[in-house]
């Protein structure tokens, strides 16, 4: 029998389409909603449904001009403020909200929730949160007041980096009690693979991405000096005119659905490497296809950021090849380096297997969520 609490999951997009679309995928990015879901009365809500009215699009167009591109608050509130959102959220017991674009997004009915002295237990993941700048100074202590109402009203704030987590509790020391970091984990039933990694089996390296601290030029250069191996990029960042001859261009993004989870694992399956090439950012990115990659045994070659969010299991040279100056000249040496070095990238992913399945799965993220929402 479910313990009748009644846990509410809020997401941008592509949840839903998924859900329906694929038989088969994996469940990391709906960050523990099945988790929940076998264990408690659990419910999603997506952005989506914006009503056409003079009103809603006045608000769109301030959002949207205003909000995001002058104070970089990532608020979309018309496309998930309503009256059905809303009394989801009232009759459940905890939200989670999946980011702070989502968090920022429901603020309005965090409020609304708060002054009606309703009980509903908010709660927020972060990812880049604190990077995140106005274009004009004059805004920042606008920003900055945002923020700090959404954290005060809500309950718990999860960060999944350990660089913003230990920034964010020394920026705001009145409100880190709040403050947690948890390991993200990845769905390490669908991400296995049980054949040892061979070089002779797999061709080329891989990249997958489209969020914005990708760093694309720097995976060009990448691939234009590395001219004599086979690159395979995985995004919609990325127009064909712009790669190089050794480059296969696959056009795709988790949230539009184009390639099922399946698709994605076996060019995992088939690569000997996986780039993660980042800007220097405090944010917390490509913590998913790193993961992912790890859990199937594909080595992967990360740049070193301020934002790393797993200072403690990602080890260098051990389980992960990692970038500490994000050079050209340091990734074509480390890439060619290991490459063609069958026993060390064997090694590298039976370690790199291990330690997700040990420290990084999905059930030891549910397990920390679970017991700091005290259930």
């Amino acid at each position: 029998m479910k313990n009748p609490t009644k846990v509410t999951f809020i997401f941008q997009s592509g949840r839903k389409g998924r859900l329906e679309k694929h038989n088969a995928y994996a469940k990391d990015m709906f960050y523990t909603f099945f988790n929940f879901k076998n264990e408690f009365d659990t419910d999603l809500i997506e952005f989506g449904g914006f009503n056409d009215t003079k009103f809603n699009w006045f608000l769109f167009y301030f959002e949207r001009e205003f909000v995001r591109r002058f104070l970089k608050i990532p608020l979309f509130a018309t496309f998930l403020t309503n009256k059905m959102n809303y009394e989801k959220i009232i009759n459940s017991d905890q939200v989670i909200m999946s980011s702070q674009r989502v968090a920022c997004s429901t603020l309005p009915m965090i409020i609304k929730a708060r002054l009606s002295r309703k009980k509903t237990k908010f709660n927020f993941f972060v990812m880049g949160m604190f990077s995140s700048k106005p274009k004009y100074k004059i805004f920042i202590p606008f920003q900055s007041i945002y923020f700090k109402v959404l954290i005060y009203l809500s309950n718990n704030v999860f960060f999944i980096g350990r660089g913003e987590y230990e920034f964010a509790i020394k920026k705001h020391k009145l409100l880190k009690s709040k403050f947690s970091y948890i390991s993200f984990g990845v769905d390490t039933d669908f991400w296995s693979e049980d054949n040892e990694f061979e070089s002779k089996d797999r061709e080329g390296i891989l990249f997958v991405g489209n969020d914005s601290n990708r760093d694309l030029k720097l995976l060009l250069d990448i691939a234009e000096e590395l001219n004599d191996i086979k690159f395979t990029f995985l995004t919609s960042q990325i127009f064909d005119k712009k790669i190089p001859n050794n480059v296969e261009l696959i056009k795709g993004s988790w949230g539009e659905n184009e390639l099922s989870d399946t698709d994605v694992k076996e060019l995992y399956l088939s690569h000997r490497l996986t780039l993660v090439p980042l800007i220097e950012s405090l944010q917390p990115s490509g913590q998913s296809v790193t993961l992912q990659s790890m859990s199937v045994g594909t080595p992967v070659v990360l740049s070193k950021t301020s934002g790393l969010w797993d200072t403690k299991n990602l080890v260098d040279n051990v389980n992960i090849l990692l970038i500490e100056n994000n050079t050209l000249d340091e990734w074509i040496n480390v890439i060619k380096i290991n490459y063609y070095d069958n026993e060390k990238l064997k090694m590298i992913s039976k370690q790199s297997t291990a330690v997700v399945e040990d420290a990084l799965s999905l059930d030891l993220f549910y397990n920390q969520i679970k017991s700091k929402l005290e259930l």
